[in-house]
């Protein structure tokens, strides 16, 4: 009896010590869930603000604007004066407002107190712990964050996004970003919701500035309580909602929600495309899917030699050798210009090119990371930008018509960083 006493204490014991680790488990991501603040009247507008709207033609933006501070004004959008650019209504507190606004001071001051609110309410949740505590020490560029409540604190109040970041989760999961100091996203990088992620449920929670500079995207709803500043090609897929100061915009696309994705036909002829709004896993390479990089273009079973591959103009960080191993020709455009920058010292070489017959025209090439070459004799490879390996027989190789930069040599050829082209 005494046994069965004791074996039943022992089976209770586990059972008590399980449950306590489980409840140890679940309590970070208890203390991390996030839940969307009510907008209110707020969520009528795509843009919102106290102390004016500037913009600098021409923008699209898709749903309706507005400014409650008294005397505050709304410019760049009245010519001609039915406000073009703005697919919804434009709201003013008085007659400060364009032509074509709508007067509107009780509304206008009605959404900004529920946006006032919501940003107190998102503030009040949380704070994030473990790895939703300064993630990145607030550089979160790069990371693919869960849904929750994300908390930058010390050093690490304020937030760049200097490369491509993921935010993975289902159509009800929320994020939350409180962010004390300033929020700035890199020129030409992408926020993107992946698993069913809807912009809705994203909230930048900011109390400096905000500025998404020139080209990027950025998908949530920025509840900034000083200013918002869109550099010119800048994309929002949420609402800009600045508190106490103004919003200003040049040439940007801002919509609730993100268009829908052009249906790639799987067809393409003898032109692939590349652009930096591409994709290298949705699309198929043609000039309304464009892949993001070269090499996956490279790589397409549909490539095949005598294929030219046309490269949008913009700026490609390359992280990883290029290898060229099909006859094709890798052009940038007459017009505009085509900045191949390697970002990585274990990658020495922008191209390497293995196939015979191979044109690379039009492109601005260089290295931000190339290490430093130290050689004992000629027979060493030294760092170079485009390689061909030697020995290989490959003939109809041109390089035409592009400006290679070498970082900085001195000295003698033992020291030297690199060189543009070698054979």
């Amino acid at each position: 009896m005494n046994q069965i006493k004791s074996l039943k204490s022992l089976v209770g014991f586990l059972v008590l010590s399980l449950l306590a680790v489980v409840s140890v488990v679940a309590m970070p991501s208890l203390a991390n869930a996030a839940t969307a603040p009510d907008l209110g009247a707020a969520a009528n507008f795509v843009v919102l603000s106290h102390a004016g709207i500037t913009n600098i033609p021409t923008s699209i933006i898709t749903g309706n604007i507005g400014t409650d501070g008294v005397g505050s004004s709304i410019t760049g959008f009245s010519v001609p004066t039915n406000c073009p650019e703005v697919t919804g209504t434009v709201y003013a507190i008085d007659a400060t407002g364009p032509v074509c606004a709508t007067i509107d001071a009780t509304l206008l001051g009605t959404a900004m107190t529920d946006m006032q609110n919501a940003y107190t309410t998102a503030n009040g949740q949380g704070p994030g712990v473990d790895t939703f505590l300064n993630p990145g020490a607030g550089e979160i560029g790069s990371l693919s964050l869960a849904p929750g409540v994300y908390t930058f604190t010390g050093v690490s109040i304020n937030v760049l996004i200097s490369t491509d970041l993921t935010l993975n989760g289902n159509a009800t999961d929320v994020w939350i970003f409180q962010i004390p100091g300033t929020f700035n996203v890199a020129p030409n990088i992408k926020v993107t919701l992946t698993g069913g992620a809807v912009p809705a449920n994203v909230f930048w929670v900011v109390a400096g500035a905000t500025t998404l500079h020139e080209g990027s995207t950025l998908e949530g709803n920025i509840l900034d309580h000083t200013s918002i500043a869109m550099q010119s090609g800048a994309k929002l897929y949420g609402r800009a909602l600045a508190a106490t100061e103004s919003i200003t915009l040049s040439a940007n696309t801002i919509s609730a929600t993100p268009p829908t994705p052009t249906a790639c036909t799987g067809t393409v002829g003898t032109s692939i495309f590349v652009s930096t709004n591409g994709s290298d896993s949705n699309n198929d390479g043609s000039e309304t899917c464009p892949f993001a990089t070269i090499q996956a273009a490279i790589d397409d079973a549909n490539t095949i030699s005598g294929d030219t591959i046309n490269v949008a103009a913009g700026t490609y960080d390359i992280a990883s050798t290029i290898v060229v191993n099909k006859a094709l020709t890798i052009s940038g455009p007459v017009s505009g210009v085509v900045k191949l920058q390697g970002t990585n010292a274990s990658a020495v070489s922008i191209f390497e090119i293995t196939a015979s017959d191979v044109t690379i025209q039009n492109l601005e090439i260089t290295h931000n990371a190339l290490p430093v070459f130290v050689s004992a004799g000629w027979l060493e490879l030294p760092n170079s930008l485009i390689r061909i390996p030697s020995g290989t027989g490959l003939t109809g190789i041109a390089i035409t018509n592009n400006t290679i930069y070498v970082p900085t040599q001195s000295g003698a050829m033992s020291t030297w960083n690199g060189v543009g082209i070698w054979v």
